[in-house]
This record gives structure tokens, C-alpha cells and sequence, in this order.
């Protein structure tokens, strides 16, 4: 187990440990091993031994450049170049389609086309011949927990399909909950296409890519796959004025889906309102982990807080506190659309 030492004001303690865990998982995974020496008030030596195979430099790490849409740095020109180096068939599971197209054009810039399913049984459906996972961990019905589980049931492997947990919610026992599932490794919303690039490279998809071209196996092209989350546009004029989100967002997630979620948002934050009525609070988990979903797709400054306040809330059954911060989400929506019209 992960234990913290010492309470300090000028050394006041941070994070849960997972990484070290995760870490240590990850070791295991690639047949390697990990070991820590620390002394207080000396230092922490931790060490990594994994077995790889030389390479000619085929994989080296690519020039990068600065996002300026998230200050990330990304890679110049790796997109289609990471695809053909490293050929994988990957899916996104998402209940929320702003998501599920943000994160398909990342994997578009790369050079992938994933299969897109919103639901954790369709993931479950739909895995076999998939090598990544990227699987939203809170999904109504069947969510991403059970879907991994039931995946690995079926699979009878650790790490085949390599499945990465996304969540905006990430928190030391829904982490647990996922490791012991079956998810290898994780990445908490807002991620952009630098962090998942790293998430790949991490992997030992990489490793076993490697040992495949040691071998002299040929290189298998990635091919498209289907989208079976179904259509998710709406019927609208050709063109339409411009959105109240960013120039980036608007073309990421196109004008008919933006215009889709702000048609939606009031009836989220309704539906919320009465589940409160009716002291239905997974109800309001529900929809504010959907709504916090959609405020991250589309950049909605000041809405992402107060959601994960009411999602707090929810969890915590407080009918007392949730009627103000329901008001005061629905105000921040208010004042946004205010502050895009002027």
C-alpha cells in the first residue's frame, strides 16, 4: 500500500499515490519489474528494468510544436505517421456524442479511424478485433466498469485489447474499482491529442509493434470501421450562421451537433429539477456527468464547476445544498449565452 509521511506546511501532500500503482501494473504488463529505495529527508530512488528490443530509430520521439488551441505541446506532422508506424484498430465508448467526436478527430489527426459505440454494451458487442479501448468509465445502463469486466471475462487476457479508462470524475475508488475490472491505464477529462498520443507510446502495444517488425512480419494497414453509435447529426440547412463556441470547437464538432447540445442543455438542467422533485439522485449523477461531458467537448467556460458541484451533490444526497447549485448552474449557462450574444 501507498503511504504519505510528515505533515508540513512548506511540504503539504498531493495526489493519492495511484500513479505509482498504475506504474507498477504497467511494469508487470511488460514482464519488467519496479523498485523503490527512500530515506526521509534524504530522498526517493525508484527503479524500472524492462527488456526491450534495440530498434534503428523508426520510433523516435517526432518534432513537436505548441497547440495554441490548448497550450499543449503536440506532435509537427506525427498524425498519419504514428498510424502507419503503429497500425491499431481502436474504439471510443462514450455515451456522449460531442465526446465521442472530439476524441475521433484526434484519432483522425493521427491517422486512425475508430469504431465509435455509446453505450458499454455495444462495447462489448463490438471488441473482438480491437487492439485500444478508450472506455468512458460512467455510462448509463452498462457502464464502463461492467463493460470492461465482461470484456476481459470474454478476452481470458490481462492486456488484450489494451483498454484506457476516461473519466471527468477520476477519483481514488473509481480508479481501484477499474485496475481490479481490468482497465491498464487511464486518462481524466479534458485530455487533448499530446496526452493520448503519450498513452499510446506507453503501452505495450508499442512493444509488441516492435517485436513484430524484428521479426520481419509484414505491416498491416489500418482500416476504417464503422461508427455503430449511430447518426448523431440533424437535418439543417446547408449553411448555417456561426456557433457560439470557438472557430476550433465549431469545426471540430460541426455546427448541427453544437447547435443539438445547446438545444439540450435546458432540458438537462430541467430533467435535473425534477429528478430533485422526486428525490431521484441518480437521476441528476446521470445527467450532470453527461452535461459536464458536453461543457468539455464544447469549451464552456465557467459551466464545468458548477457541474461537477451538483454531480458532488448528487452522489452525497444533499437535498439541501443541491436546489442553490442547481440555480446557480443554470445561471452560469444563463450568463454564457448572454456573454456569446454580446
Amino acid at each position: 500500500p501507498f503511504t504519505q509521511i510528515g505533515r508540513s506546511v512548506h511540504f503539504p501532500r498531493e495526489g493519492a499515490g495511484l500513479g505509482l500503482a498504475i506504474v507498477k501494473r504497467l511494469c508487470e504488463l511488460m514482464n519488467g519489474s519496479i523498485g523503490v529505495s527512500s530515506e526521509p529527508g534524504e530522498g526517493t530512488e525508484f527503479r524500472v528494468e524492462l527488456i526491450l528490443p534495440l530498434m534503428d530509430g523508426e520510433m523516435s520521439p517526432p518534432a513537436t510544436e505548441v497547440s495554441a488551441a490548448s497550450g499543449e505541446q503536440e506532435p509537427e506532422g506525427f498524425g498519419v505517421e504514428l498510424a502507419s508506424i503503429l497500425p491499431l484498430q481502436i474504439m471510443v465508448a462514450d455515451d456522449n456524442p460531442y465526446i465521442r467526436t472530439l476524441v475521433d478527430s484526434y484519432l483522425k489527426a493521427l491517422g486512425y479511424r475508430a469504431r465509435l459505440v455509446d453505450s458499454g454494451a455495444q462495447a462489448v458487442a463490438n471488441w473482438r478485433g480491437v487492439d485500444l479501448i478508450l472506455m468512458d468509465l460512467r455510462m448509463p445502463e452498462m457502464d464502463g466498469i461492467e463493460a470492461v469486466t465482461r470484456i476481459r471475462a470474454e478476452s481470458g487476457v490481462t492486456d488484450e485489447p489494451w483498454i484506457i479508462g476516461v473519466s471527468a470524475t477520476l477519483s481514488e475508488t473509481e480508479v481501484q474499482r477499474a485496475m481490479d475490472a481490468g482497465c491498464n491505464d487511464f486518462l481524466g477529462k479534458p485530455f487533448f491529442s499530446k496526452s493520448l498520443v503519450e498513452a499510446i507510446q506507453a503501452s505495450p502495444l508499442v512493444v509488441r509493434r516492435r517485436r513484430d517488425l524484428a521479426r520481419g512480419e509484414p505491416e498491416v494497414a489500418a482500416v476504417s470501421a464503422p461508427d455503430l453509435a449511430g447518426d448523431t447529426t440533424v437535418n439543417g440547412e446547408e449553411e448555417r450562421a456561426a456557433t457560439p463556441v470557438d472557430a476550433e470547437t465549431e469545426k471540430i464538432i460541426g455546427k448541427d451537433l453544437i447547435y443539438l447540445a445547446l438545444d439540450e442543455i435546458p432540458v438537462l438542467l430541467n430533467d435535473m429539477s425534477e429528478a430533485l422533485d422526486n428525490r431521484d439522485y441518480e437521476r441528476i449523477r446521470e445527467t450532470s456527468h453527461y452535461l459536464s461531458n458536453t461543457v468539455l467537448a464544447l469549451r464552456m467556460e465557467g459551466l464545468l464547476e458548477p457541474c461537477r458541484e451538483v454531480y458532488r451533490l448528487a452522489e452525497e444526497e444533499d437535498a439541501a445544498a443541491l436546489p442553490e447549485a442547481l440555480t446557480v448552474l443554470n445561471s452560469c449557462f444563463a450568463d454564457w449565452k448572454e456573454s456569446r450574444n454580446s
